[in-house]
């Protein structure tokens, strides 16, 4: 509040009350006290709120990732891809087959436990987007969504360990996409 300039504008002389005095006497007292005038505000704009609103983030808040399942026993097997919509930074290696966003059989059984990529395209839909997810092969492929100008690329896991879920069920994590 400019207090000196409310106190000498007299279209405020039957507003000013014991508070107002208050404050222009705390004015006065520091100003004597520090030997420094303290200047009228530049203009009379709010005081900014407290805690001050958020700047809109360009971090990431979705994610998927993809994650090569194995299930072996004895002579059957059976290799899929799973999509998992995960927190940006988690990894959904073990989290069950029943929270899937999507799977894909991988063809060629046994042969098909160690591939370099999630090769193809694969129709999934996270956070309710219509994505194909395309790999070539070649890298660790993009997320491409409707509604969106261009793909989201995506990438490789660093660790690639698979992690043993449950008896005869293994899982690697293979690529993960993280987008806002």
């Amino acid at each position: 509040m400019n207090v000196r300039r409310f106190k000498d504008n007299p279209i405020n002389q039957p507003v000013i009350n014991a508070d107002n005095y208050r404050i222009y006497a705390q004015e006065l007292f520091w100003t004597e006290l520090c030997n420094k005038k303290f200047g009228d505000a530049t203009d009379n704009r709010p005081y900014p709120d407290y805690p001050p609103t958020k700047t809109p983030s360009t971090k990431n808040t979705k994610a998927i990732n993809i994650i090569l399942r194995y299930y072996n026993e004895m002579s059957y097997y059976e290799n899929q891809w799973f999509f998992y919509e995960t927190p940006v930074g988690t990894s959904a290696v073990c989290r069950p087959a029943a929270n899937t966003l999507a799977k894909f059989p991988l063809p060629n059984g046994f042969a098909a436990s160690d591939p370099k990529w999630p090769n193809g395209e694969f129709p999934v839909k996270p956070y309710g987007m219509d994505c194909t997810y395309k790999n070539n092969n070649e890298n660790a492929g993009a997320l491409w969504c409707k509604g969106r100008n261009g793909p989201i690329q995506c990438k490789a896991e660093t660790n690639k360990d698979p992690k043993k879920c449950m008896e005869h069920v293994y899982q690697r994590p293979y690529v993960f996409c993280e987008w806002s």
